[in-house]
This record gives structure tokens, C-alpha cells and sequence, in this order.
């Protein structure tokens, strides 16, 4: 036996010198403090006074000597079980209460919910992990007003209903002392909506006006955004943005290659802190389903954070091309069944099948790699006049070949010398050029087609389910693309709005139906709508965008917003378009600064088809210098400050 000194970590105190007197009257010893009965603590504090002003004290635990302390005095260690703890007043006169005062408890195991929820989630069974103070330890857990059950960390729920629930659980050590006290966590269960993006490749917002399933199916049913905007017009910028709400200095995927670009690059930043990363964890399940970032042909791999993944590498055409699933490649032939916008389709439709009916709610990327130009060329199946471009399917063929070309007065751009020097120096297209894009743009919209019978069917299959109207439908792209206009032959990655403004509609909960939303939107606000209406989901970085949800309620709230457009111009070979640049786009103006030093501002209030620079022209200079100094702010601008808003 451990004795009581050694217990309190306590010295003997020199005995009463001979001689002193004797008070006839012995102190009464009282304990005012301290467990009676079950305690976690194995190093319980107990207090305790004297009837006689200036006594000292001496203590013991269980049957060990009696040791000088204090109040309060905290024991060692103790082991698991029932212990007696003993005080008793010596007065200033050497007299000892012969009744020491004393208090039975019990040490019993300490156990700790380690982690699960304890704010709203939308996993009707979540999962907690938990431990024992004392080792070896077996645990009972219960949910709400159940009995508790024999379980073992991590512990998942039954399904529960939406609403408030507690979890308990206690453990119990080797000797079989129970802990009276249990660890308990209470949480919600909300039922939040299921989420559909649906994203297509290179698409203008002109385009839209062939999408009449798109059009009727979600714009009509819910919000279309007149402005919607990218923060950087390429394919795996604009989508690293798409999945960390972040403009591209601030997410750092700056091209579509290794180093600075890439799905590498978005890997060794973002792998495990991303929008598919925060629903996975607030208890979504969460699908890719077409193309994902740029680079990953050779890759089988699946990323963190998708349940479901269902990749259709970048590099391959419409026909003849591998599709990663779940980390197992299939090769697609050539024959009219493989066209890869109906192959995607069809796994959509098939896992809308599977998860629609699931009370866990799913987070579906479905990214369509139409209208951008696609292998193989020659085309083994109809039509055989989309070389070099979009390839539509086989029954879309010729669907559109006596469509004209659209005639802004962009188009083919009579004087350009008003802009930065690499426009400046295109001379003007041909004849023949103009009829090879106007060729193409023919093909683009024919490969748009099969895609907006795909978005019909998806959603027949939410409907089909009784899922539709609970979940959050958002349909974009990931940028724009030049048709000739201001002389640029087919491309992006300019200031211009071709290749900046993208379609963007949703519908589901909140939204109400057939709204406009002019309000300037952009795709750094995509990641924190979806998280909001996720209500769990809590991300893990600072987002730039801001929720879309409330514009369509209220427009009004986000008049006079500012936008970042930026590009860095740190691009090397077939990715360089022209100089970098950065530039601010407001609802009347943009204005650019370029890495030549060169700059541009258009009022896009009287020239909507930027015709006219004015950045020379000295009416403009004070407006021209508050631009300039808004842009900077947004450079360098991080989550709040992002959301720059010009004076009213």
C-alpha cells in the first residue's frame, strides 16, 4: 500500500514541543468539499475546515498513515474503484479530533467523445469516435432515450429523423466500474438538398439560345444570371475556383500545366481541403462524372473526397477513349453508342438511379466536355465537316448547317488600334477564316445539342425519383471563347467578354421560379452557394465568392459589385494567348492593366462590344484612377475583401 504522504506528495510536520498546553476541547473536523460518490477525476480535490481557528491538518487515503495537508488537497493517481478520504484537525494546543471526518467515492472511467457531430449535419447516421481514461476499457452507447448497447469506437448511428438527437456513450473498465457520468454530443440532423452541377467546356453565353431544355427545364424553373462571369478564362484555373470558391492568386493553379498548372498543381495545394473534401465530410456522397481539371491521362487514381469517380481524361476524343472508374480504366470504341456526351450522360442517369432515393443527400460534378473542339479527326461516325472542331453526335449531324455566324460589330473588328499591342497587331480575317469559324461554330452548337438532351434526362430521372425539387441544379461553364470578334480567331484567355461571361442558372429549394438576376455573379461564388445550402458543409479555406442564394430573392443586395479578371501571363507555349494581365469589371466599366504596362478601359454602358478604348482619352482619367485603385486592392484581396463594391 501506497502511503497517505506519499499519496498527497506531503511532509511530516515537527510534533508539539513538551509542555504546551492541552485544550480539554478537541477540534471538529468538517469536509466541505470533494466527490461523495462517483467521480471521473483520479485525482480528486477535496476541502475541509476546522471548528477551532488555526488548526493544522493531517490526511490519508484509504488505510495509510495520516500525512500533514492543506485545504484543499488534491490526491495522486488513483486507481479504478472505491476509495475513503480522511482529515483531521490537530488545534493550536496539540489536541486531535478523535472523530476524523471522511468521504467514500468511487474513481470510475473518464470517457471523451473524441469527434462526430455537435452542429447541424446532413448525415441522418453520423459517425463518433471516442476513448476511456482508463485502458483496455469496453464502452456502451446509446442514441436519444434507447438503452445503452455494447459498442466499439468509431461508433456510426442507426438512421435518424430529422432533428435534435443526443449521442451517450460510457465506458467501462477492466474491473468493471462503470462510468456514471457518460460523454454525450447533441447535434441536428437537417435534411439538406442533394447538388447537381452541371458544367460543359468552352461554352458562350450566346450559345444558350439552342440549350431549350436547359432553358426551360432550369432557368424557367429557376434563376438566370444575365452576368456571370469567370476569374480566369481557362479550363483548370476555372474549375480549381469551381472547387475551392478561391480567384486564381489566391488558389495558385495558375495554367493548365505542371508547374504552376494542372491537376498536379491542384493536388499538392487542395487535395484534401476542397468543396468535394467538405460535403463528403458534412455526410454528402459525392460523384464525378465526365472531365475533372487538365492532365490525369495516365492517372487512375481517385482524388480525396469523391465516393464516386467516374473520369473521362483530358486529351481523348468523343470516340476511341478511356473512362477512369473508380480507379478501373474502360476503353470506349468508336460505334455511335460510345459518343462520350450520351456515355456520360447515361452514368448519370444510372447513379441518379442508385443515390436519388438515398436519404444521404449526393453532390454530383457533371462536366461535359462539349463544345470544345474534340477528336478524332477524320470522324468515323457523321458528320464528316467538323474536322479540327466540336464533334456533335451522330444524329445531330448537319442539325444546324444554315446557321449564320454571329455578326456583333466585334466580328472581324475594322480598327483595333486602340488596344494593347498583340491585338493591335492582328490584321484582319479573311474570308476563308471567317468561314472555317463560322464552320466550327456550326459543329459547336450541334455538340450542344446531345448535352442539353442529357440535362433533360438527368433531371426526368430526379424527377422520375421525386428528387427534383430538392435538390440544387446549377448549370455554367468554365469560360467563354472568341468567334472572330475584335480579330481573335478561335481562343480565350482575353479581357473581353467572350471570353469571360459564361451562362449560369439554377434552380432548386429557395429559388424561386423564372427569376433574372442582373447583379454581377462570378464563378468564385459557386463553392459558397453550394456550401451554404449544404449547411454542414464547413470549408476548411477562405473563400472569395459569396453565396448566390439571396440574389434570387434580392437582386438588389449586390448592386455595384467589382470583379477580378486575371491572368498572369507565367504561361509558356501553346497556352500563351497575349500578354497577362489583371483587370476589374464593374457593371458599367473594365479596365486593364497589362504586363507590357499597357492598359485598357471600356464603358460598357455606350460601347457594349468594346470597340473604343478609353484609357487615353483624359475625360476619363479620375474614373480611370479609382479603377486602377480598386484593382490593385482586388490583386492582392483575400476572402471578405474580395467583395469590393463601388460607391452608390
Amino acid at each position: 500500500m501506497v502511503s497517505a504522504g506519499a499519496l498527497l506528495g506531503l511532509a511530516f510536520p515537527a510534533p508539539a514541543s513538551a509542555g504546551a498546553a492541552v485544550d480539554p476541547l478537541a477540534p471538529n473536523t468538517t469536509i466541505t468539499g470533494g466527490p461523495n460518490g462517483d467521480t471521473n477525476n483520479p485525482t480528486p480535490t477535496f476541502k475541509f475546515t476546522s471548528s477551532t481557528p488555526g488548526s493544522t491538518f493531517g490526511c490519508r487515503v484509504d488505510s495509510g498513515p495520516y500525512a500533514p495537508c492543506v485545504a484543499p488537497t488534491t490526491t495522486q493517481q488513483l486507481a479504478d474503484g472505491p476509495h475513503t478520504f480522511y482529515v483531521r484537525a490537530t488545534d493550536p494546543a496539540g489536541n486531535v479530533d478523535p472523530t476524523p471526518a471522511w468521504r467514500s467515492f468511487r474513481v470510475v472511467p473518464q470517457t471523451t467523445i473524441l469527434s462526430g457531430p455537435s452542429d447541424p449535419t446532413n448525415n441522418p447516421a453520423p459517425t463518433f469516435s471516442f476513448s476511456s481514461s482508463a485502458p483496455g476499457s469496453s464502452f456502451e452507447c446509446m442514441v436519444d432515450a434507447d438503452a445503452f448497447a455494447s459498442c466499439v469506437s468509431p461508433k456510426t448511428t442507426p438512421q435518424l429523423a430529422d432533428g435534435s438527437h443526443t449521442f451517450y456513450v460510457r465506458a467501462i473498465d477492466k474491473a468493471g466500474y462503470v462510468d456514471a457520468t457518460p460523454a454525450s454530443r447533441t447535434f441536428t440532423v437537417q435534411a439538406a438538398p442533394s447538388v447537381l452541377v452541371i458544367e460543359t467546356d468552352d461554352q458562350t453565353a450566346e450559345s444558350m439560345r439552342v440549350m431549350q431544355n436547359v432553358n426551360s427545364l432550369i432557368g424557367a424553373q429557376g434563376a438566370t444570371f444575365t452576368n456571370s462571369f469567370v476569374n480566369y478564362s481557362l479550363c483548370c484555373p476555372s474549375r480549381s475556383t469551381l472547387l475551392t470558391g478561391q480567384y486564381a492568386h489566391n488558389h495558385g493553379v495558375l495554367g493548365n500545366a505542371p508547374p504552376d498548372g494542372g491537376s498536379e498543381r491542384f493536388a499538392a495545394l487542395h487535395a484534401s481541403d476542397n468543396l468535394a473534401v467538405w460535403l463528403k465530410t458534412a455526410g454528402y456522397y459525392t460523384a464525378l462524372i465526365g472531365k475533372y481539371l487538365r492532365g490525369r491521362p495516365d492517372d487512375a487514381s481517385v482524388p480525396p473526397g469523391w465516393s464516386e469517380w467516374h473520369e473521362a481524361p483530358v486529351g481523348y476524343g468523343v470516340y476511341n477513349y478511356p473512362i477512369n472508374d473508380d480507379g478501373i480504366v474502360t476503353q470506349h470504341g468508336q460505334a455511335p453508342g460510345d459518343f462520350k456526351q450520351d456515355v456520360l450522360t447515361g452514368k448519370a442517369v444510372d447513379f441518379i438511379n442508385r443515390r436519388a432515393p438515398k436519404p444521404k443527400p449526393f453532390f454530383l460534378w457533371l462536366t461535359y466536355t462539349a463544345p470544345h473542339w474534340s477528336p478524332p479527326d477524320p470522324n468515323p461516325n457523321p458528320p464528316t465537316n467538323c474536322g479540327h472542331a466540336a464533334k456533335p453526335a451522330p444524329r445531330h449531324a448537319h442539325a444546324f448547317d444554315s446557321e449564320p455566324l454571329p455578326v456583333p460589330p466585334s466580328l472581324n473588328e475594322a480598327d483595333v488600334s486602340d488596344k494593347q499591342a498583340a491585338i493591335a497587331a492582328l490584321p484582319q480575317l479573311g474570308a476563308g477564316q471567317i468561314a472555317d469559324i463560322q464552320r466550327k461554330y456550326r459543329c459547336e452548337l450541334e455538340s450542344l445539342l446531345s448535352v442539353d438532351e442529357g440535362v433533360k434526362k438527368v433531371l426526368n430521372a430526379l424527377q422520375s425519383k421525386g428528387a427534383l425539387d430538392d435538390t440544387l441544379v446549377i448549370y455554367t461553364s468554365d469560360n467563354g471563347y472568341f468567334h472572330g470578334e475584335h480579330r481573335i480567331p478561335p481562343g480565350k484567355m482575353r479581357i473581353y467578354e467572350e471570353s469571360i461571361r459564361v451562362p449560369l442558372q439554377m434552380r432548386g429549394p429557395g429559388i424561386p421560379p423564372g427569376v433574372t438576376v442582373d447583379p454581377l455573379a462570378i464563378n468564385a461564388d459557386l463553392a459558397p452557394t453550394i456550401v451554404e445550402v449544404a449547411n454542414a458543409a464547413r470549408p476548411g479555406l477562405t473563400m472569395d465568392g459569396r453565396s448566390l442564394i439571396p440574389l434570387t430573392e434580392q437582386p438588389e443586395l449586390e448592386q455595384g459589385r467589382e470583379l477580378l479578371i486575371e491572368e498572369p501571363g507565367t504561361l509558356s507555349g501553346a497556352e500563351v494567348w497575349g500578354p497577362g494581365f489583371e483587370a476589374i469589371r464593374t457593371e458599367r466599366y473594365v479596365y486593364a492593366e497589362f504586363t507590357t504596362g499597357e492598359t485598357e478601359l471600356y464603358d460598357l454602358q455606350s460601347d457594349p462590344f468594346e470597340l473604343q478604348s478609353l484609357h487615353a482619352d483624359p475625360a476619363f482619367d479620375t474614373i480611370k484612377a479609382e479603377l486602377a485603385d480598386h484593382l490593385h486592392q482586388l490583386q492582392v484581396c483575400a476572402g471578405p475583401t474580395c467583395l469590393l463594391h463601388s460607391a452608390p
